[in-house]
């Protein structure tokens, strides 16, 4: 994977998870871009780090602060991903155990920070990616997920990381077996292919059939579609979707925290 000219945003990178990540993607040539708090050591980490690394002071919770740390990376380079690793959490109770209220204040916070900070930094940094293409955010396990269309040269994958309020997170161990299939595809690509092409035929099985289907349409068809029609057309494909009995049942297996059972109809 060649990342020499591409730049990525990690967020959360001047510690854990996101350092780790920063300091394996500045590995692999791209131009990183750490954001973390203005008192964190996001500058002595990114200059640890050297070679194409930066640092940006931001609260994720902050659209100017962000809006500026994007700025900065795709003055570097062509954006191309974003890893989004800042979070925090606390115990919040409801009741306290000497009987009084649980704290509203942290409660709000680790709800902005890991609900608000999240979208407001996949938002601005989507943007930033359309600018060279329509980007798709996709994610496992869902009757179906809407906008599909991508431009040929670019499409984004977003994974979530250990967040327990999402329900398609993975964790630390699922996202280092996911950069080890990296490393192997570079090493073996044969072997790493066939392997990958398992993975991915279960992972598109696991999906509603129905879904599957007009999803394949849609990126099939969209080729020869004018620009100013792709919407309209993509909307006459996955509205009947949207309205199956399938779409009800992944809707209810997700309340029910259980896998769905397709009916395909």
């Amino acid at each position: 994977m060649d990342l020499s000219n591409a730049s990525a945003i990690v967020t959360g990178g001047a510690s854990g998870l996101g350092l780790a990540t920063a300091r394996r993607l500045a590995a692999r040539g791209a131009h990183v871009v750490l954001i973390d708090l203005p008192g964190s050591d996001g500058a002595a980490m990114a200059d640890e780090i050297g070679g194409k690394t930066s640092f940006a002071a931001a609260d994720v919770t902050d659209a100017a602060a962000v809006a500026d740390a994007v700025d900065t990376a795709r003055r570097q380079a062509p954006l191309r991903a974003v890893v989004h690793c800042a979070g925090r959490g606390g115990t919040v109770r409801v009741l306290e155990r000497d009987g009084s209220p649980g704290p509203l204040e942290l409660f709000e916070t680790v709800l902005r920070v890991n609900v608000i900070g999240t979208w407001n930094v996949l938002r601005l940094a989507a943007a930033a990616m359309a600018a060279a293409g329509r980007p798709a955010v996709t994610g496992p396990q869902v009757a179906f997920s809407g906008k599909v269309l991508v431009e040929r040269e670019q499409c984004v994958l977003t994974i979530t990381i250990s967040r327990p309020e999402v329900r398609n997170a993975i964790d630390a161990e699922t996202a280092h077996g996911l950069a080890a299939a990296l490393e192997e595809l570079d090493s073996d690509p044969g072997l790493a292919a066939a392997r990958a092409d398992q993975r991915l035929a279960r992972a598109i099985a696991a999906n509603g059939p129905l879904a599957v289907a007009a999803t394949k349409r849609i990126i099939v068809d969209s080729a020869d579609w004018p620009r100013a029609e792709e919407f309209a057309r993509q909307r006459e494909i996955s509205e009947p979707v949207r309205a199956s009995q399938d779409a009800r049942e992944g809707a209810l297996a997700f309340r029910e925290k259980r896998p769905p059972r397709w009916q395909g109809r």
